[in-house]
Formats: structure tokens, sequence, C-alpha cells
């Protein structure tokens, strides 16, 4: 498969991830009592003429996209709100609970997702034709003074507004936005149960800008 005359993989290499694949799956089916259906889903979801290789590699990108997203949308927020405590902008930790949407929007850890143009359209003074490939970045949307106010970098309850477009919308809003947005909650809500704690460093960030993650974030229970 290539893009814009980059090559990924060759078609000889086809059988070989084939039984990576394979091997790892039965691997993973013995530990998770359903991840063998899951993975049976996922792989039949395709059209039968798509090459192993490019089923095999957007599976991988499927599992580990979500868990890794979805620990950036508790850590990045984290950061910000001790970076604030103690300002009039702070969130008291045991209020937490309250912002976990806020959290994803503000996070936004999956960028710059490409769409195809399905006809002509202008849209702030820029012209667009069918067929036009577009590069959208939920980041910078989800930073925009005009819908989110000028606090767009606090985390605050923003009742009304949601996740903006962490999940994408239309036809392309992520299937697991519901089930994303419950387990954040749920980490907002057991991190507002604790004692107060302070971070101990810096973020240390992951080394990827299609997925944003947060490797390490060191804090210590008062």
């Amino acid at each position: 498969m290539a893009f814009a005359g980059t090559t990924f993989w060759r078609s000889s290499e086809d059988e070989t991830l084939r039984r990576q694949f394979w091997r790892k799956r039965k691997r993973v089916a013995a530990r998770v009592p359903f991840a063998e259906d899951l993975l049976a889903a996922y792989y039949c979801a395709f059209d039968k003429d798509t090459p192993t290789s490019v089923k095999a590699t957007l599976i991988a990108v499927m599992l580990v996209m979500g868990h890794d997203a979805l620990g950036a949308c508790v850590t990045f927020p984290v950061e910000r709100l001790k970076a604030v405590a103690g300002t009039a902008r702070e969130v008291p930790q045991s209020e937490w609970e309250t912002i976990a949407d806020d959290a994803i929007r503000y996070a936004a850890p999956v960028d710059f997702i490409t769409r195809i143009v399905r006809g002509d359209a202008a849209f702030a003074g820029c012209d667009f034709h069918e067929g036009d490939r577009l590069i959208i970045s939920p980041l910078s949307a989800n930073h925009d003074p005009a819908e989110f106010g000028p606090a767009t970098d606090a985390v605050t309850p923003k009742p009304g507004r949601a996740t903006g477009l962490t999940f994408g919308a239309g036809s392309h809003l992520c299937v697991g936005n519901r089930f994303s947005r419950t387990i954040v909650r749920a980490a907002f809500a057991g991190l507002a149960s604790l004692p107060d704690f302070r971070l101990d460093g810096p973020a240390e960030r992951g080394p990827g800008y299609i997925i944003r993650t947060v490797a390490s974030l060191p804090a210590t229970l008062h």
C-alpha cells in the first residue's frame, strides 16, 4: 500500500504479517474471554479484497488508539488542573467528576483527521471541491474561543458544550464515544474521592502527534 509515493509495506510481507497477527490473537484470546469474538468481528467487517496487512494494521490502530487516547483524556487535563490550583480558575479536586466532558474536549488526543470533500463548497472564504482531501484538527477546533469562550485553555464545567470534535461528528462519530465518556467520568470520580495530591514534575509526553499521549505523570498524595 502506498500514499503520496511512500510504500508502507510490500505484498511479500503479507504471509508473515498474517502469521504474526493470528499468533498474537491466540495470546490475547487466552487472557480476555471475549477477545476472539471482538477480533473476528473487526476482521470480518473489512471488504474481502482488503489485504491482510491492511486489516491487521487497522485493527491494531483501533485497539491501541482507544487505550492510549483514554489515558490522555485524563492525564493532560489533570496536569492542567494542578497547574492552576490556587488561582481563580481552580476546580477543587473534590468536584472533578463535573469536568469529565470538558477534560475530553481539552485533551482531544486524536488529532489530524483526514476527510474527503463530497461536493463543491465554500467555507470561511475558502473554496473546496469534490474529492479534495482535508486534514482537520479536533484539538484546534476544541480550543476555538468563538465556540467555547475565552477560557479554552481551562478545564471547567461547560454546560451544553460537551466534548467538541474529540469524537468526530455525523457519520464519522466515534462508536466508542459514550463508552469513553463513561470511563473518563469514572476516572475523575475516582480522583475526586482521593486525598489531595500534588504533581512531582512535568508530564513525560509520548512520541506521537496523531495520537497524543502521556507516558508518565508523577504525583504524591498529601
